[in-house]
């Protein structure tokens, strides 16, 4: 979908364009709610979560010595349950690692972090992060030092129609990004709640815009950043759609006659100033507006008759406003397409480690483009590091795009990068046919080029080995003595 072209603009590689790039996790402060929300017959499969958890725990030694450990709150954007259920599954799992510890003995080894302390934490990486979002816990954690162990927490729906869901945790020790323990998937019956009573577009639209009014009456700016397939990270026709009835919308509801103020709304793509300003290069002292952008976002699940559309408004790294609503189904223009025709499940999942790295775009993290149109990646990384780029096309060829004939060195300062940009002598350029496509990034504490296996040593453009992408995580992850 991009040709990759050198100061000349010959394409060096035909590639198809890239519509989404890797998504980063919306940490969502969520705490422990003990309540009757799941029902006695969902209480074994937390049992053989919390004991897979608690063997990995102690056959790396943890419980032999003082250990804080805390459970990440799933991300409420990308989550197919509600928010309370999140809270409620969490909160059991923590229910049976405390009795399983106990029953060890180790109840003065192994230490919870509270939900009061974790929302301190939270808001301390919030506050650091480049981007509108919490990319990299583990990093995020470790620069923080109070955490030990760090247990995420992933839930897939079983499929579009079911009202299943599995649910599966990982406990990674912060230090080195290192897994300790990675359960096998428990299914959870009846967790995705069945449509509830929706309403047309068009009452869906004013009662998100009433309430989004009223979180930001004061509004003079917005960002559209997006409108997503459930928990894909991508946009489909009917994304943009609805993106455009919220703006009409919205700006009818803030215009004001007599003042004559308006809402300016506007695509969420960073101008030159605002890189400058992300990389160091401009003063932002000097738009006191910097960093507090609102930005809208949301995301659509699928429930048959009805959609569910999910909004947050945001400002800056701060949540203002969040919506949820059901849409029926035969109140959308025929023709648009809800679901895409493919995505890249668990290949698009990122992998939590002790080193800082934020991946977007110019045009935020899901972004479209046109043909001719040029892509701009925006990585941020916390540290020094060594950058590895692939890009997976929607036939699933995959190439690796950094480094790249044009730019040998995989070696990034820490901060902010424009890829291409100034420093990097080549383009990305859309070009047929259309299609989803993926960008997946690792980040390395040094360069270990030489320690990869010989097809991915390449930077010569050349399509990589069938299958190969999912081979890219564990062959990284494999790299003995090396923060990634």
């Amino acid at each position: 979908m991009f040709e990759l072209t050198g100061p000349n603009h010959r394409a060096l590689s035909s590639m198809r364009p890239v519509l989404t790039a890797v998504s980063l996790a919306l940490a969502m402060l969520i705490g422990v709610n003990m309540g009757d929300a799941i029902a006695q017959s969902q209480s074994r499969p937390f049992d053989a979560l919390a004991a897979e958890l608690v063997g990995g725990l102690s056959k790396a030694g943890l419980l032999a010595t003082p250990t804080r450990v805390t459970i990440w709150p799933f991300d409420e954007a990308t989550s197919p349950v509600s928010p309370d259920l999140g809270r409620e599954y969490n909160g059991r799992l923590l229910a049976r690692l405390l009795e399983r510890v106990g029953h060890r003995g180790n109840e003065q080894r192994l230490r919870f972090i509270e939900r009061e302390e974790l929302g301190t934490i939270l808001q301390e990486v919030r506050e650091t992060s480049v981007f509108d979002d919490v990319g990299n816990p583990v990093a995020a954690l470790l620069a923080n030092a109070r955490v030990d162990v760090l247990i995420i927490g992933r839930l897939r729906a079983v499929s579009a129609r079911s009202s299943d869901v599995v649910l599966v945790y990982r406990a990674v020790r912060v230090q080195n990004g290192e897994d300790i323990a990675i359960t096998t998937g428990q299914r959870l019956t009846g967790a995705i709640a069945k449509a509830r009573a929706a309403t047309s577009l068009e009452q869906a639209v004013g009662r998100a815009v009433a309430a989004l009014h009223e979180a930001a009456p004061a509004m003079t700016e917005l960002r559209l950043g997006g409108i997503t397939y459930q928990a894909t990270g991508v946009q489909t026709s009917v994304g943009p759609y609805l993106e455009e009835q919220l703006g009409f919308a919205l700006q009818r509801a803030y215009r004001n006659v007599l003042s004559e103020r308006r809402l300016a709304i506007k695509p969420a793509e960073l101008t030159a100033n605002d890189l400058a300003r992300l990389q160091g290069k401009s003063s932002a002292d000097k738009d006191p507006t910097f960093g507090r952008i609102n930005t809208l976002r949301g995301t659509i699940w699928d429930f048959g008759s009805s959609l569910e559309l999910r909004l947050v408004l945001r400002a800056g790294t701060a949540t203002i406003a969040g919506w949820r609503g059901f849409v029926r189904r035969d109140s959308l223009p025929p023709g648009l397409r809800i679901a895409p025709e493919g995505h890249f499940g668990a290949l698009a999942d990122n992998l939590p480690g002790p080193i800082g790295i934020e991946l977007s775009s110019r045009r935020g993290r899901t972004p479209r483009y046109t043909i001719g149109e040029q892509l701009n990646l925006l990585v941020r990384t916390n540290r020094a590091t060594a950058l590895y780029c692939f890009y997976l096309q929607a036939n699933r060829q995959l190439t690796k795009i950094f480094p790249n004939p044009h730019h040998a060195d995989a070696l990034l300062k820490t901060g902010v990068h424009e890829i291409p940009g100034a420093l990097f002598p080549f383009n990305f350029v859309i070009s047929a046919p259309p299609g989803i496509e993926l960008v997946k990034c690792f980040a390395a504490n040094r360069d270990v080029t030489a320690a990869l296996p010989a097809h991915l040593r390449k930077n010569s453009l050349d399509p990589l080995p069938a299958g190969t992408e999912w081979e890219l995580a564990s062959v990284f992850r494999r790299l003995r003595h090396i923060g990634l």
